[in-house]
């Protein structure tokens, strides 16, 4: 048994159905990777619609077919199936942010441990003793806690992600980027019954819990040790959580404290996280089917829209256009006067039209008949 009085393991437990986290003033560390705060929420708002719609549907598979065998007697063939079920939750998410930062090998060896045929064998053999054995086996109980936790994992990706894409929306429309604007906004938005109604009914599975403002943890002090860094020791907070809901949530608000927040890049429209007073406007990522982020495209499109705008503006201040220009609202007012016809409006705006052009290519014909040629009296002479 280990006897010291606080932890110093460099990387604690870190399975989908339990696990801890390392924090400090700004950062966590996730499975021996260390990110800023509300790295976890910017992982979730890139998930996008598709994939956390397959995630919910993986869930409500496995809340069904949990629901089906714990209705009827204990079968094995019933319980196989949740363990696949399971398993498939797993294998969707294991390469995919933020779940990918998880020890997604040791979470399946769990699953396969608390759900392999020897307990489940093990566990109809109790049925047959105890008709009751679903409220009294401790053994049951673990196996109906995991599926929960995954239940749990599916729709708290949902709610949460519909959490923070709604703040964020409030976030960039307030233009709220330092602390304090952050904190009050915070204070509006999660005190307000319409956001309250709104996550409550955005909740895609009525058998499991919401969002909750309310993470229950358990908080210890660690000193991480790795014997190959002896001189890199640092407290931290180890946290431990056996729920996904209640570690989006406190991470969230951790970044929310240290002034770090997501924003909506001008340019593609996905989001970014900031962590500087800097208030950078694009992200810096390329879109996708792009090879030069974010920042770079916009700078070159600004570039380009403001070289598109000078040489409109350059051609507006040429004599040669500003004759032109002078002498088509002229026939403009003609023909909404009456005095010339739309036919005749039309042909003698070719015309003038025809006169600019030339006069653009041609240094002489601008230079001594181009004026001329503009008149009022010489262009309807030549209609």
């Amino acid at each position: 048994m280990d006897k010291r009085l606080i932890e110093t393991k460099k990387t604690g437990i870190c399975n989908f159905d339990y696990f801890c986290v390392d924090s400090t003033a700004k950062e966590i560390t996730i499975n021996g990777t260390t990110f800023p705060h509300g790295q976890i929420a910017w992982e979730m708002s890139m998930l996008g619609k598709e994939y956390i719609t397959e995630l919910l549907m993986l869930g409500g598979y496995l809340h069904q077919s949990f629901l089906r065998a714990d209705m009827c007697s204990f079968q094995i063939g019933n319980y196989i199936e949740i363990r696949e079920r399971i398993l498939s939750v797993i294998d969707f998410i294991k390469n995919t942010p933020p779940f990918a930062h998880f020890d997604t090998q040791c979470s399946r060896d769990v699953v396969l441990d608390v759900f392999s045929d020897e307990h489940l064998k093990m566990l109809e053999q109790e049925s047959q003793e105890n008709p009751n054995f679903k409220h009294s086996s401790r053994w049951y109980q673990m196996l109906a806690a995991f599926v929960n936790v995954y239940m749990y994992l599916c729709t708290d990706t949902a709610n949460f992600a519909t959490l923070i894409l709604n703040f964020t929306q409030n976030a960039v429309e307030q233009n709220c980027r330092n602390a304090k604007s952050l904190a009050n906004l915070a204070l509006i938005f999660f005190s307000s019954r319409e956001v309250a109604d709104l996550l409550d009914k955005s909740n895609p599975a009525e058998c499991v819990e919401g969002v909750t403002m309310r993470p229950r943890a358990t908080i210890v002090p660690a000193i991480p040790f790795d014997a190959n860094m002896p001189d890199a020791v640092e407290i931290k907070k180890r946290i431990y959580y056996g729920r996904m809901m209640d570690f989006f949530v406190a991470d969230f608000f951790d970044a929310l404290a240290c002034g770090y927040y997501l924003w909506q890049c001008k340019y593609c429209g996905r989001y970014f996280l900031m962590t500087s007073a800097h208030r950078q406007l694009y992200c810096q990522t390329p879109p996708p089917g792009e090879k030069h982020p974010c920042y770079k495209l916009a700078k070159n499109r600004r570039t380009a829209t403001e070289e598109t705008k000078a040489n409109k503006q350059a051609a507006a201040d040429n004599p040669l256009h500003i004759l032109w220009k002078k002498c088509d609202d002229a026939i403009r007012k003609r023909k909404s006067r009456g005095s010339i016809t739309a036919d005749e409006c039309a042909k003698a705006q070719a015309y003038i039209k025809d006169c600019y052009e030339r006069a653009k290519r041609d240094t002489a014909y601008a230079a001594q008949k181009y004026e001329t040629d503009m008149k009022m009296e010489h262009i309807f002479k030549q209609h």
